[in-house]
């Protein structure tokens, strides 16, 4: 089986696909920024700026349709280079259970079952292409440089600077029905996941009735978060197992849920962790952690921080790119002491809690 960090790496450097379009918007909206800076205020005129800057979206819209067809593609593959592995780890229940197993190609109800997954992903990622929010933050910019150009304004670049850094900030954001939105890069990491652990989560599922499962056991990890503390590692019957689900916020194996779900056969399979392992694992999770600021936090809390200053060294390197195609020397120094500042902080919290830093976690390809 494709193990959590592995899948965790390998969703990272496929959305770093999605982070480098991101960065392309942002450059293209920055130079934009500097072509109209060098205007006067009667070369000014906004429906020749509206139009440069809808060339330049539709160029992006482009990339992005086609990266997410690209990637459909590519989870094809992931889905059946992992579904493979979690088939191939369950021949010990098979053969337990005296059923035999046909092989991975072979097994019709475990392919339909990655088909089914890969046309969803294709409409997730369909929507994707068509939610993502690529125009507005762009056209604030515009209107904002447009505005300082015509009124006359001495410092064109502090004028627009507050604006060009939210919207490099923000990038291109996923807008979901309920109003919500995240970062396309995020997004784009967050569906990757889902999936891979929705075919793995089925397999198992198809391949424990084939064998005549009737129970799931929990699979365990350190850094767990509070509400999946009490259950990893536990053994439940299908019917216990099916209502844990429905009584959770964060089903088991959706949400950012690294834990799985594994068809046993009650009193036969002998949990893979001991108490003593799951009370350890526990202890590792809740052990507090008293940060340099002097703020007591648990283990798994720091590690939280520790993902929030990823964020915020990835956005500060955002506007390091529009300030360098923008000419903002001022936002360049600006954005490159926060990530000074943040990588400071992150390196603390990483050394009080006892962490691994996660530097891919903190990468953006143009930068």
């Amino acid at each position: 089986m494709i193990s959590s960090t592995r899948m965790n790496q390998i969703a990272y450097k496929m959305a770093q696909a999605f982070e480098e379009i991101n960065d392309e918007y942002i450059e293209l909206m920055a130079k934009h920024v500097k072509d109209m800076g060098r205007l006067s205020a009667t070369d000014m005129h906004r429906l020749e700026q509206m139009n440069k800057m809808d060339a330049n979206i539709a160029r992006i819209n482009k990339k992005l349709r086609q990266q997410c067809n690209l990637t459909v593609l590519q989870l094809d593959k992931l889905y059946k280079e992992s579904g493979l592995s979690v088939y191939d780890d369950m021949d010990v229940f098979y053969s337990a259970k005296g059923v035999k197993q046909v092989p991975f190609e072979q097994n019709r109800r475990i392919q339909e079952y990655i088909q089914s997954v890969d046309s969803l992903t294709y409409g997730t990622f369909e929507n994707l292409s068509r939610t993502t929010a690529i125009s507005e933050n762009y056209r604030k910019v515009v209107d904002r440089g447009v505005y300082a150009v015509s009124s006359g304004m001495e410092n064109y670049q502090s004028a627009i600077r507050k604006t060009l850094i939210k919207a490099a900030t923000d990038g291109m954001r996923v807008k979901y029905a309920s109003g919500y939105t995240r970062r396309l890069d995020s997004a784009a990491r967050m569906n990757i996941l889902s999936g891979v652990r929705q075919v793995n989560l089925g397999i198992r599922q198809i391949a424990g009735e084939q064998f005549g499962a009737d129970g799931y056991e929990i699979s365990a990890h350190g850094l767990c978060a509070e509400d999946h503390q009490p259950i990893q590692g536990k053994q439940f019957s299908k019917k216990e197992f099916a209502k844990l689900q429905t009584s959770l916020a964060r089903p088991i194996g959706t949400l950012n849920c690294q834990h799985t779900a594994y068809p046993i056969v009650l009193g036969i399979s002998q949990p893979a962790y001991s108490e003593k392992e799951l009370k350890d694992m526990l202890d590792y999770s809740n052990e507090r952690i008293q940060l340099p600021n002097g703020k007591e936090v648990s283990r798994y809390e720091a590690s939280q921080l520790m993902r929030k200053l990823e964020t915020n060294i990835r956005y500060a390197k955002d506007s390091v790119i529009a300030g360098q195609a923008s000419g903002d020397d001022i936002l360049v120094r600006k954005g490159k002491a926060k990530i000074k500042k943040n990588k400071e902080q992150y390196k603390a919290i990483a050394d009080a809690a006892s962490l691994q830093p996660r530097p891919n976690r903190m990468s953006v390809p143009g930068y």
